[in-house]
């Protein structure tokens, strides 16, 4: 299905490491964790990265309404389709269900290391697994605990068994100049 020209995202040297940040993360079976600003390119950074390499990318907007059985109906039908998923806003989600979204992606993180490509929820069920499938997280610094600076400070809205399973990559504030000056 045709769905329009897109506008392409300019290339600088923050879009080429942030591209090998999260396609070496996939290649460990790792999910990456785009940290930044809002407006500074993380879910598009993302999305084009899928479009260069031919992969459907859906962008999945975290809220509070969002409930585990949300949270795993969502995943479920991402690992069985085999699009990569990308989770905006994972701060706005109840801790309830930031830890149920730890035990998912350890399940799907598990069924991938093994090359089963199946596995069980923390409820029991099963459930299958494309190669393909890949995840991402895009996060405010501030929700991951990071100062300007890059230490953490010590509160995390982020729990660290979601982190655990992530390699994290702060964003900086993109080039204006940089950008205006390619167009």
């Amino acid at each position: 299905e045709f769905v329009g020209c897109r506008r392409r995202l300019i290339p600088n040297a923050s879009t080429s490491r942030c591209y090998m940040f999260a396609v070496q993360a996939m290649a460990v079976w790792s999910c990456a964790v785009l940290a930044g600003s809002p407006g500074c390119g993380k879910t598009e950074t993302m999305k084009e990265l899928g479009r260069l390499l031919g992969r459907f990318t859906l962008d999945l907007n975290c809220s509070a309404e969002v409930t585990y059985s949300t949270l795993t109906s969502m995943l479920a039908g991402l690992c069985h389709s085999g699009v990569w998923g990308c989770f905006d806003r994972i701060g706005f989600l109840p801790e309830g269900v930031l830890s149920v979204m730890a035990q998912q992606f350890a399940s799907i993180l598990d069924a991938q290391r093994s090359g089963e490509w199946k596995g069980t929820w923390i409820d029991g069920k099963s459930f299958s697994l494309s190669e393909n499938t890949g995840f991402f997280v895009n996060t405010l610094s501030s929700q991951l605990g990071l100062r300007a600076d890059g230490r953490t400070s010590s509160s995390r809205a982020v729990p660290s068994s979601l982190r655990a399973h992530c390699r994290v990559m702060t964003l900086p504030e993109p080039d204006a100049l940089a950008i205006a000056a390619t167009r």
